[in-house]
């Protein structure tokens, strides 16, 4: 006797039906509609109102950058500082004269940036810029993690990537590493998600992050070829002598991200050279 013949059912294996789909996409779609609205009856943030820093970066002091000394600060041109999405920044080129000359890290490339308010903070990452400009990654960053002396005697942590890009040259491959991380509503992190998390915080009216980027150059800005390792311990030495000093004169402090009646004004940038 043969089995009967059973029913199959024509629709895909594994897609919904559309009406399934349909209400499920309602579902979603209410589910956010109703984050929105509960976030703003409670109090909650979407759009991120501005805060200035403390004093305009172009006036970090470089006496308190001991041993490092700057030899010399570029300026950006308007292009440069239009597809950046800010004006709030400076690239110093420092000298570290406890190295001998003809040392690949003897002249460290100091770039940092500031953002701040909005709804959608897209962070610039080294990897991006240096696509752009020709140059790829090697391999997958490495973090290194470590601290610094806070603004109130304590310790911070810091999270860092380290990354070594090449490009091919006229007199073989040209290698670089650069070392960066965020300062994201007072806290350090170098990783893009953490940092939209960051910024996205409800419980905070205002947001900001500031990128800080070390890499190492020759006198001119020539490309040096130092060995990652070394670099990446290099680069963490300037991180722990620049960074107290962002956060102690520059960077706003987590509490003022609270929501405040006073405006907030920024101060013009002073170039000090």
């Amino acid at each position: 006797m043969s089995a009967p013949d059973r029913a199959v059912d024509p629709s895909p294996v594994g897609l919904l039906s559309p009406g399934v789909a349909f209400g499920l996409c309602v579902a979603i779609l209410a589910s956010l509609t109703a984050c929105v609205f509960l976030m703003k009856y409670m109090g909650g943030y979407l759009e991120k109102g501005p805060v200035a820093l403390h004093r305009v970066l172009s006036e970090l002091r470089r006496d308190q950058l001991a041993p490092y000394s700057v030899n010399h600060a570029e300026i950006l041109p308007d292009e440069v500082t239009d597809s950046l999405g800010t004006k709030e920044y400076i690239q110093w080129y420092l000298e570290d004269p406890r190295r001998p000359v003809g040392d690949p890290l003897r002249y460290v490339g100091l770039f940092v940036t500031y953002y701040t308010g909005g709804r959608t903070q897209v962070p610039h990452t080294p990897e991006r810029c240096h696509l752009g400009a020709g140059w790829s990654a090697s391999q997958s960053p490495s973090i290194l993690r470590f601290e610094i002396a806070g603004p109130d005697g304590g310790r911070q942590p810091v999270e860092a990537a380290a990354l070594q890009f090449n490009k091919p040259g006229l007199v073989g491959e040209q290698k670089r590493t650069v070392v960066y991380t965020f300062y994201v509503n007072g806290a350090f992190t170098c990783d893009r998600t953490a940092i939209r998390l960051r910024l996205g915080d409800p419980r905070v009216s205002k947001c900001f992050y500031s990128k800080v980027e070390v890499s190492f150059t020759g006198r001119d800005g020539g490309v040096t070829n130092p060995d990652p390792q070394e670099a990446a311990d290099a680069a963490r030495q300037v991180f722990e002598v620049v960074l107290p000093v962002l956060v102690r004169d520059h960077w706003p402090r987590y509490e003022e991200l609270q929501k405040t009646d006073a405006p907030v004004v920024r101060r013009q940038a002073v170039e000090t050279g």
